[in-house]
């Protein structure tokens, strides 16, 4: 099941163009913030390259102060451009 808890599990954003993939990242994480806190908010992201794939992981802080973790799976259109 991807969850987005860990790599293992990252939530696979399949997109052959790489705005509509970032946009669904960012659709993902506003609603996974408004059904959790309000105010939590993003303060983390960065590209992590493993065994031929590669992730978005971001760090949210919840309105507690406590931190989650969320990854994506974003190697169908990571360093794709238009033409």
């Amino acid at each position: 099941m991807h969850t987005g808890e860990s790599l293992e599990s990252a939530i696979i954003v399949d997109s052959a163009i790489p705005i509509f993939g970032i946009l669904r990242e960012q659709r993902f994480l506003e609603l996974f913030i408004s059904n959790n806190e309000k105010s939590a908010k993003s303060l983390e992201q960065n590209i992590i390259k493993q065994n031929g794939n590669v992730y978005d992981k971001f760090i949210i802080k919840l309105n507690d102060g406590t931190e989650r973790v969320v990854y994506f799976d974003i190697t169908s259109f990571f360093g794709k451009f238009i033409k």
